[in-house]
């Protein structure tokens, strides 16, 4: 016993700071009521292992302290279940996320996870089902059942394809089913499917998902034709006593959390995670995410990260101008990013989406910095551009810039020059030079002094837009 605690040793090496501990039914005469034993008055200091006063502390979590290396290193294993350096948060407006507990460096380790839901992108020429291998043959395999393509009948006898066949195989008509090679958004009934199918082959999987945000109710009064076909689908055609309701949720659910990733043989998938789904959004993010073939994820810290401060990914992609970057988050997420460098008219100073202004020339047309694009005003002269103004210059530059006609008519000093134009009609932080340099690093192919003294131009161009809007240790550093 620990003096004046009441605790046993055992007891104590499972505890640490600010934990509740819920007791019920206390006494067989009153009436069950829920009592809540905050263990606040305890010394937080306290050995992790044997109770005595803790001089270290862990690393990772923060929350737990040792008395000795010896004793941390024997309590490694138990407390490998409850240390953690995020905790789940949950506010009215953000719902439920994740924040940092700890002070966080680059390159630490977050969590590791496996997919609950793994299947096809919606729009995807054809694969196997199984496998997910690409189909390249005119004349390919179908599943004798419910037709849909596959590899040979190996795939077609797969335990993990059976449930889903007897329930595509009610198509009798094969109007969901792809008839030929090329690019369909049929596949997106696949994933919609799987999902549907964990209420009866996976409660536990089945629960995380009903958990997901789907914004169906603003998916229903949409009326997306992909979103509507897909309940259709199963209410009409493949008819098997699935909930229009559950429906709408799955492929809302799937819309909103799923995660890209690439399979061992090169096919785009999507997959749903228990806890990825958490991640806040910023269009500056602080967590690097990294898959494996199998559909593992790792998500790492990308920069030092505050004790309290969000854990956010970028739901977009953060080189893409700032009203795609909405127009996205709008459509898909059902609101309006007001991170930092959104509310930022200049994107950290980068004027990454800013056109220049076109009569004084001197200044650049920011938006309003509020998140919104509608508008867009010189910082000098207050010349007014509408985004329509914005957008068409920038798309009139890129349709200019065609890359079959410039780089292949154009020696290396010719695209050296091409380059500093671009980046005096805008400026060298912005979207269309990065654009224009991204296409031509990758057609250079000669290896020559020139070209080499390009490549490194553009190289130290690019870390210094990473450096400013995707910061730390991440894979498109990596790249460049």
């Amino acid at each position: 016993m620990l003096p004046g605690r009441g605790l046993t040793v055992s007891a104590c090496r499972s505890l640490h700071s600010l934990i509740s501990v819920e007791l019920s039914d206390l006494l067989r005469d009153q009436r069950p009521r829920e009592v809540r034993v905050t263990i606040s008055s305890m010394e937080t200091d306290s050995c992790n292992y044997c109770g005595a006063p803790g001089v270290l502390k862990c690393g990772r979590c923060r929350a737990s302290f040792y008395c000795c290396k010896e004793h941390q290193r024997l309590d490694r294993r138990d407390h490998a279940d409850i240390c953690r350096n995020y905790a789940v948060r949950s506010s009215p407006d953000q719902g439920q996320y994740l924040e940092s507990t700890c002070l966080i460096l680059p390159g630490n380790l977050i969590f590791t996870e496996e997919p609950i839901l793994v299947g096809p992108v919606a729009n995807s020429d054809l694969i196997c089902l199984s496998c997910y291998k690409p189909i390249t043959d005119n004349d390919f395999y179908r599943c004798p059942d419910c037709k849909w393509p596959l590899c040979d009948k190996v795939c077609a006898n797969a335990s993990h394809h059976c449930a889903e066949c007897d329930i595509l195989a009610k198509d009798e008509a094969g109007i969901g089913v792809p008839q030929h090679r090329g690019v369909t958004p049929r596949y997106d009934l696949i994933m919609v499917l799987r999902g549907l199918l964990l209420k009866e082959t996976n409660p536990r999987a089945w629960k995380i998902l009903l958990s997901m945000q789907s914004h169906a109710d603003k998916r229903k009064q949409a009326d997306d034709p992909f979103h509507t076909a897909a309940v259709r689908y199963f209410t009409e055609v493949c008819e098997a006593g699935f909930d229009e309701d559950d429906i709408h949720h799955v492929r809302g659910a799937i819309m909103v959390n799923c995660m890209l990733l690439k399979s061992a043989n090169g096919t785009s998938l999507r997959a749903l995670y228990p806890q990825f789904r958490l991640f806040n959004h910023s269009c500056i993010p602080n967590i690097s995410i990294s898959t494996t073939p199998e559909g593992v994820i790792t998500a790492r810290a990308s920069v030092t990260i505050e004790k309290r401060e969000p854990l956010c990914v970028s739901y977009t992609g953060t080189m893409e101008p700032l009203w795609q970057r909405q127009k996205y988050l709008t459509d898909v997420y059902k609101f309006q990013c007001r991170c930092k460098r959104c509310v930022d008219p200049t994107e950290l100073g980068t004027y990454f989406s800013s056109p220049r202004c076109p009569d004084c020339r001197r200044s650049f047309m920011l938006p309003p910095g509020d998140g919104s694009v509608d508008f867009w005003v010189c910082e000098t002269c207050g010349l007014r551009y509408e985004l329509i103004d914005v957008m068409q210059e920038v798309s009139e530059w890129l349709h200019h810039m065609d890359m079959n006609d410039v780089i292949n008519k154009r020696t290396v000093r010719q695209l050296s020059k091409d380059v500093d134009r671009i980046q005096d009609s805008f400026n060298a932080l912005h979207y269309v030079p990065l654009q224009f340099t991204q296409n031509l690093l990758r057609a250079m192919k000669e290896e020559t002094y020139e070209t080499f003294k390009l490549r490194h131009e553009i190289w130290e161009n690019h870390l210094e837009i990473c450096n400013k809007l995707e910061p730390g240790k991440t894979r498109r550093r990596g790249f460049i």
